[in-house]
This record gives structure tokens, C-alpha cells and sequence, in this order.
């Protein structure tokens, strides 16, 4: 029986330092969303195209209603960002 008992605990050994390992290679390959993004849409100034250096706050909210909902986080302001517009008929 000692022979038994030497084998299932070598046995266990393994599974478990095998079941650790697969964890760690999970771990290593999560990835979370980029801060990048694309706008589609419609950018104006005064009704206007907008085109130029621009200042930009973001917010993020907890729902998809506006004017509801909680913000989630601070503001995140963005300043001297590129407008370029687009020329509408290639849209």
C-alpha cells in the first residue's frame, strides 16, 4: 500500500502542477479593448464641416439612453486633436 499511496500523490502532483501551467498560458493571452477607435458620422461647427485643431471630452456612461445612467470613470479630455473634412461626395 505505501507503493500505492507514493504513486497517487506523484499522480496528483502532476495533474495539479499541469493544471497550474494551463492557467498561467490563459492568463499570459488576455487582452483587453485598445483606446483606438473610429468615428462615423457627422462632425460639424456651426454648421459647418468641422476642420481643424479641435479640444475633445469623452465620457462614458453606464447605458445606452442618453441623459440617463451613471458616468463610469472621469472625464477624458483630449486636446489639439486634427479635424480633417472629409469631401462628401467620396462619402
Amino acid at each position: 500500500m505505501p507503493g500505492n499511496t507514493r504513486l497517487l500523490r506523484r499522480t496528483h502532483y502532476h495533474l495539479s502542477l499541469a493544471f497550474v501551467m494551463l492557467l498561467v498560458s490563459f492568463i499570459g493571452n488576455a487582452s483587453g479593448q485598445t483606446t483606438q477607435f473610429t468615428y462615423q458620422g457627422k462632425l460639424n461647427d456651426n454648421g459647418n464641416p468641422a476642420s481643424g485643431q479641435y479640444d475633445f471630452k469623452f465620457k462614458l456612461y453606464d447605458t445606452s439612453t442618453v441623459g440617463t445612467g451613471t458616468q463610469q470613470g472621469g472625464d477624458v479630455v483630449v486636446s489639439n486633436v486634427t479635424v480633417t473634412a472629409a469631401d462628401p461626395h467620396l462619402l
